[in-house]
């Protein structure tokens, strides 16, 4: 009695590359004739091979997380020798989104993020009210990090990834201060061998033209803080003192200002007294006695004549 033949048995087998011709291990492939399904995975540079009986016939599907797949799921059969079926992977992308924010709500624009995965780093910069949007591989892992001269942030530099899905990533940004300061001399500034101000003046008021503003001290020293992106004026006053140069102009305040000096010179204008009469002008003069009469005549040499 003769026993019949075994099934004879063929072989699908080929490689998953992606995009630049390297081999993707890791690759799942799902053999279904329509009854059953069996798999393989690829390794050894994407390589796979599985057997299947002569004149098999269905579809051959690969699958990854990282990845889209040309063919998608080809019918194959019947299979009546072996055959070699490729694939060409190419790699999905996914989004990290969201928005910076001040301290108030209101969206940040012109913050740069950077994007770093350890090898390369890569950019945005956020606009329409704080907004932004990075495109990264399937899988990226890095941290984000954003920065701007006027403000810090929360978080700082979070640690983001593997990015399986689309994420949002949102940051808050805390405005910075920036300070202008300098010195208030009488005359041209002299210093000790301490680097002192031996002739400072003090108590000038320094005046921001927004408002608000300070006083020399008894050193000569001011120091005024703004708002870092802060533009304006800075003007010093005294009764009695010019001040050269007579106020500093600022466009935009985004770092620290040192030495921004102002000299004093007390002021050569003599006011007048106004006289409406001559009998207040006599009345003034027995008032005053000699002191009187001297403060005239000084009045008049100096171009101020009392009326």
């Amino acid at each position: 009695m003769m026993l019949p033949s075994p099934l004879q048995a063929h072989t699908i087998s080929g490689t998953v590359m992606d995009t630049g011709g390297g081999g993707i291990d890791g690759v799942t492939l799902g053999f279904d004739n329509g009854e059953t399904t069996t798999t393989e995975v690829t390794s050894g540079e994407g390589l796979y091979s599985h057997t299947v009986d002569h004149d098999w016939t269905g579809t051959v599907t690969p699958s990854h997380d990282c990845y889209s797949f040309t063919p998608a799921s080809p019918p194959v059969g019947p299979v009546t020798a072996n055959i070699i079926q490729n694939f060409t992977g190419t790699l999905l992308t996914r989004t990290i989104s969201g928005t910076v924010t001040d301290t108030g709500g209101g969206g940040i624009d012109g913050v740069t993020l950077g994007f770093d995965n350890g090898t390369t780093t890569t950019t945005e910069v956020t606009s329409g009210e704080g907004l932004y949007s990075h495109t990264v591989d399937h899988d990226w892992t890095g941290t984000v990090t954003p920065s701007h001269d006027c403000y810090s942030f929360t978080p700082a530099s979070p640690l983001v990834g593997p990015v399986g899905a689309n994420i949002i990533q949102n940051f808050t940004g805390t405005l910075l201060t920036r300070t202008i300061s300098g010195l208030v001399s009488d005359g041209p500034p002299v210093f000790d061998v301490g680097g002192n101000l031996i002739n400072p003046v003090s108590g000038a008021a320094i005046n921001l033209s927004t408002g608000d503003g300070t006083t020399s001290g008894p050193d000569g020293s001011y120091s005024l803080t703004v708002n870092c992106g802060w533009g304006g004026i800075v003007t010093p006053m005294m009764e009695g003192w010019e001040f050269s140069p007579p106020s500093i102009s600022y466009e935009i305040v985004n770092v620290n200002y040192f030495d921004q000096n102002f000299t004093g010179a007390l002021s050569n204008t003599i006011h007048s007294i106004p006289m409406m009469t001559e009998w207040g002008t006599i009345l003034f003069v027995i008032l005053m006695g000699t002191a009187g009469v001297l403060y005239m005549i000084s009045g008049q040499r100096r171009g101020q004549p009392f009326t």
